[in-house]
Parts: structure tokens; C-alpha cells; sequence
């Protein structure tokens, strides 16, 4: 019985749950059950090497670096199903922390001789055990959680597995910059191509010719055909590499509202991919909604559109896209419907088409919306406000199909918002609302008056050391939701009790840290999946690409919970109740909240509390 009991328990302990029955069952011979009581050192920092692998059965540990006395700097707590003495183990160091038990501890003790034997006859599962725990662990279970939801459809995946270099049929058609119009048309037609690269002297690819352009600045203005073709090209050339997957490059085409984008590798030019060319692999593309949002031509018409963007969301998320692009996706096509809702209000009369900046802040302005994301917006006038036409567009976004929202303290002349900025920079503490502007971004009208805002505002913070405590302490004072002995620490009452609020308390809280760590730096970036690229395996990140899956792994649960609540009809949220998780799927969640929490240890000692 006992052994059942034990072989059963380390089925439940990553990875020695991927060995084999057989291995398996040689392993459960030689472990031993001990009890260590409260307050025990079961590995003292510094002391005689780990001889067990020590695996928590009930109780819990805390793990701590020993310093001056009462100053003991605790790394980690760690409860059922946890380990600890691998590292002491395997290398036959000395332990580099102290391990004391909590409350009064029971351990299954794995033998170094017999752990090392079964190990050796199991390479990947030695690697997954001495490499990081945390990212094997999470890319399982992400793999897992995604298979639960996923559809068997090759045409809806094939767009989000795929990388562009498997697209890429033939080589580009080019023209040097000096051609002619009507060079350029002749190498089109012969090439049977909706497009051609425009090259520099030295074969770099200097801008795009497609027929529309053609059509619209050759064709329709009377442009004589022996004008050189440069002329006519859009320059600069967006590019994509040919590693990424072809729905990266889908998004960039929306972002642009293009219809060819370059595929480069190494700056070198190896193609042109175009929407036709999506549709093709996957028979029906997320783009086409953008079509259906440009041929809407009333709110009506817009609001049927807008309802089926969580089918498209649905479509991504099943297919596996990265949960990265598909907020960038709903961040994307939310805008659109903002920007539609304006041109029906022009069209009719509503407003008339003023000089002034619609922009995004918050999340938005990261391009990081959810499914229960509100649109934060802001205008920026060239001239004094006026305040009617303003709280059109206000009633406009609070009625309209998508949820948007425009304060009134957020429209202000360009010289209004320089002057509030300049006063944030060099304030004191941090006012209420800066975090909010810090990644703004235009989405309608002039964007370099605004871009030039939010990198004076980025850089004065930057420079300004109270207002990077005042960052960190508003970030601090949101904890990840584990209690003692790393439980989770759900809403007690209200609506939501017993529920977890899974992007306050677990996407927000990396965000806040990325975005402190980003200014720090003086990376320009808004979107915390560039800066963490940026910052990955630095000082502030060194276990840079663990926090990158946390962060996505956390973005797939939200994922498919909001996409439960539309699909029951309800309207969606982020809060998560964790008994209709897997067990596999909790254990993951709280080993990503353990990552945040190392973060905000980090953060806590770079800013301590009261630190002038």
C-alpha cells in the first residue's frame, strides 16, 4: 500500500512524472518517509552536501540566505509537491541556502546513488530537472491547456504555424530605383505580380510599387509612364523576417493597412508576401474582418461586425497563436471600430473633421486589450478645445458597440498636454494618472506630435528617481496573490469570492515591473513583449525567458476563460476560479505567481520603502 502511495505521489512531481513505469517503480524501492518537526535545518547553507533529493509530502519549507543575525534574506517557501537539494546533490557542493522547515514537515527522501542511476537512463528527464524548472514546467502545461480548447482544423492553424519562409514560392521582382514607370509596369505584367521591389545601387530594397499604386497616383492623376519609378514607391519598405510566423506578419499588413509586406533575412530581400497569399493557406483570414469593418456604412452595420470579433479571437486562440498577437489583434481591430464610429459621425454631420490627435493610453497604448478591455482614449488639439464637438465624440464612444471611453480631462490643446507633462516630470511624488500616459500612442491624425510627448514623458520620468519610487511603490503595493506556504489568495467575499483576479493580480503586476525595469534602461518600447526581449537575462531579469512564457502562459488562461463567459452567454472578465483548473494547470499558475513574487523582491530591494 505504501508503495502505491508513494509511486502515486511522484506521478504528481514534474519531471519525474515523465519517467517510465519501470524506471519509476525502481526509484519508489529505495525512497524513505521522514518527519522533520518545526524550526528543523534539514540543509544548512554553507554545510555537508545533500545526499537526498527531498520531496514535500506535507508541511512546508522556507529557503533562506544566512546574513548578519536577524537579517536572513529569504529566497523561497516552498509546500506539497515541492523539491529541494537538487543543485547540492548533483554537483556534491555545499548548500548554498538554509532549508528550515515551517510546521512540522513530512518528506519522501530520494537516495543520491539510485536518483543519479535512474537519471542517467533518462537524459531528457535529468535535462529538464538541471535546467530551468520553471519554463519546462509552464511550456507542458501551456501545451496541455491549449490542446484543451483546440480545434482540429489545418486551414485555421496552418496561418499561425507557419513561417513565412515556407510561403515564399519564387524570387522578388525588382527594378532599380532609376526605372521607369513604365519599366516597372512592363516587369509586373511579364511576372504576372501584384508588386514590385524598388532597389537601391547596391541591391538594398529601398520601397514597394504594387498596382494600386499604379492605379491611384499613375493612372488616375495622368502621371507621365518616363517619370522614374521612385516617384510613385512607398518608402520606407515595412519588412518582416523570414523567421517569423506568417500571422505576425498578417498583423503587421493591419497595423500598415497594407496589402504586401517584404520578407527579409539578414536586411537582405528574399520575397513579398501578400494578404492573397494568407487567404490561400488558410482559406479564410482574420484580415477579412478589416474588410468588413471598411464596408460598414452605419452603427448598425459597425456593431455586427464588432460581435464576431471574439469568433476571431476564438479562431487564434484555437489555432495556437501566441496570446501576444492576439491581443495585439483585438487591440488592433477595437481601434478600427473607434476610428468607423468617427467617420459616421463626420459623414452625418455629428463633427466636423477638427485638427487634433485621437490617441490611446494604458493598455491600448501597449496594444495589450483583452476581451474585457476598455479602449482609454485622449485628444491632443492644435488649438484651444472645443468643448461640444469633444462631448460628441465622448456620448459617441459611451454608446457606441465597442467599449471605448474619453474623459474629459483627457482633451487638451498639444501646449496643454506638454505644460501637464513637464509638470508630472518634475514633481516630487508620482501624480495619480501618469503610469497612464507613459504609453500613449495616435491612432487617428498627426502621431508625431504625440510620440514626442510620451518619449519626453518616458525620459523625464526616467531621470526623475522619486517618480521611479513612486512607480514602485504603486507596483508593490499589488502583490501576486500567494499567502503563506504560497497559496492562493482569492477575493473573500462579494461577487467574485472565491475567485482570483487574474490580470490585476497576475498580468499587471509583471507589467508594472517590465515597465519600471524598461525606464530604467531608456528603452523607448510601450509593449512589454519587446521590452522583455530587450531586458532578458539582464541583472533585473535573469531568468528573463521564464518570466517571458509566465507572462504568456497567464495570457492564454485569461484567454480561454473570457472566451468561456461570451461563449455561456455572460460578459467577459478575469476573474478565475481555480477549481475549474487542472490540477496540472494550478501548480503551473502558482509556480508563475513564485516568479512574479522573485520580481518584486528584486524591485523591493532596488526601491526599498522609506529609501530617499
Amino acid at each position: 500500500m505504501l508503495t502505491q502511495e508513494t509511486q502515486s505521489f511522484l506521478r504528481k512531481v514534474h519531471p519525474l512524472d515523465l519517467l517510465p513505469e519501470a524506471d519509476l517503480g525502481d526509484l519508489v524501492g529505495e525512497v524513505a518517509l521522514e518527519y522533520f518537526p518545526r524550526g528543523v535545518r534539514i540543509l544548512e547553507q554553507g554545510g555537508v552536501p545533500a545526499e537526498h533529493l527531498y520531496l514535500i509530502q506535507k508541511g512546508g519549507v522556507r529557503v533562506y540566505v544566512e546574513g548578519e543575525p536577524g537579517d536572513d534574506v529569504v529566497l523561497d517557501a516552498r509546500s506539497e509537491e515541492d523539491y529541494f537539494g537538487l543543485i547540492s546533490l548533483v554537483s556534491g557542493d555545499p548548500p548554498r541556502a538554509t532549508i528550515e522547515t515551517l510546521e512540522d514537515t513530512i518528506c519522501y527522501l530520494v537516495p543520491k546513488p539510485k536518483l543519479l542511476d535512474v537519471l542517467r537512463r533518462n537524459p531528457s528527464v535529468n535535462e529538464k530537472l538541471l535546467k530551468s524548472y520553471l519554463i519546462h514546467f509552464i511550456d507542458r502545461t501551456h501545451a496541455e491547456t491549449k490542446k484543451k480548447y483546440r480545434q482540429n482544423s489545418f486551414g485555421q492553424q496552418a496561418l499561425l504555424v507557419t513561417r513565412l519562409g515556407e510561403v515564399l514560392r519564387k524570387e522578388p521582382v525588382t527594378v532599380v530605383r532609376s526605372s521607369t514607370i513604365q519599366d516597372a509596369a512592363r516587369r509586373m505584367a511579364e511576372h504576372k505580380v501584384s508588386s514590385v521591389i524598388v532597389t537601391g545601387e547596391g541591391g538594398e530594397p529601398a520601397g514597394i510599387v504594387t498596382d494600386r499604386d499604379l492605379r491611384e497616383k499613375v493612372v488616375a492623376t495622368g502621371r507621365d509612364l518616363a517619370e522614374p519609378i521612385e516617384s510613385v514607391m512607398s518608402s520606407p519598405l515595412v519588412g518582416v523576417e523570414v523567421e517569423q510566423q506568417c500571422f505576425e506578419a498578417l498583423l503587421t499588413m493591419m497595423r500598415h493597412g497594407i496589402h504586401h509586406v517584404a520578407v527579409l533575412e539578414d536586411g537582405r530581400l528574399r520575397g513579398v508576401v501578400t494578404h492573397h497569399d494568407f487567404m490561400v493557406l488558410q482559406g479564410a483570414s482574420p484580415a477579412v474582418l478589416v474588410k468588413e469593418v471598411a464596408k460598414t456604412r452605419s452603427l448598425a452595420d459597425l456593431a455586427k461586425a464588432a460581435a464576431g470579433l471574439h469568433k476571431t479571437v476564438s479562431t487564434l486562440v484555437l489555432g495556437g497563436a501566441k496570446p501576444s498577437n492576439v491581443a495585439e489583434t483585438i487591440t488592433e481591430l477595437t481601434e478600427r471600430y473607434v476610428n468607423r464610429m468617427i467617420d459616421f459621425k463626420e459623414r452625418d454631420g455629428g463633427i466636423s473633421p477638427p485638427p487634433y490627435t485621437l490617441f490611446v493610453l494604458g493598455r491600448g497604448g501597449r496594444r495589450e486589450l483583452f476581451l474585457d478591455g476598455c479602449l482609454e482614449l485622449g485628444i491632443a488639439c492644435r488649438g484651444a478645445p472645443e468643448e461640444a464637438r469633444f462631448e460628441a465624440l465622448s456620448k459617441l464612444f459611451a454608446d457606441g458597440p465597442v467599449d471605448a471611453r474619453l474623459r474629459s480631462e483627457d482633451v487638451r490643446g498639444l501646449a496643454g498636454w506638454k505644460t501637464l507633462f513637464e509638470s508630472w516630470t518634475s514633481a516630487e511624488s508620482l501624480p495619480d494618472r501618469l503610469a497612464d500616459f507613459l504609453d500613449v500612442r495616435a491612432i487617428r491624425g498627426e502621431a508625431k506630435e504625440v510620440e514626442l510627448l510620451r518619449r519626453n514623458l518616458r525620459q523625464g520620468v526616467a531621470a526623475n528617481a522619486a517618480l521611479l519610487r513612486g512607480l514602485a511603490a504603486k507596483t508593490l503595493a499589488n502583490r501576486p496573490p500567494l499567502g503563506f506556504f504560497r497559496r492562493f489568495v482569492v477575493e473573500k467575499s462579494g461577487e467574485h469570492r472565491n475567485e482570483l483576479d487574474l490580470y490585476e493580480k497576475g498580468i499587471r503586476p509583471l507589467v508594472e515591473v517590465v515597465r519600471i525595469r524598461a525606464l530604467e534602461k531608456g528603452i523607448a518600447s510601450s509593449s512589454t513583449k519587446k521590452c522583455l526581449r530587450e531586458l532578458r537575462d539582464g541583472p533585473s531579469f535573469p531568468q528573463g525567458e521564464e518570466v517571458e512564457q509566465a507572462c504568456e502562459y497567464l495570457a492564454t488562461l485569461l484567454l480561454h476563460h473570457q472566451l468561456a463567459e461570451i461563449e455561456a452567454g455572460k460578459e467577459a472578465d478575469s476573474f478565475l476560479n481555480l477549481e475549474e483548473l487542472a490540477p496540472r494547470e494550478r501548480k503551473t499558475l502558482k509556480e508563475a505567481f513564485q516568479l512574479i513574487s522573485q520580481l518584486y523582491e528584486r524591485l523591493d530591494g532596488a526601491y526599498p520603502e522609506g529609501a530617499s
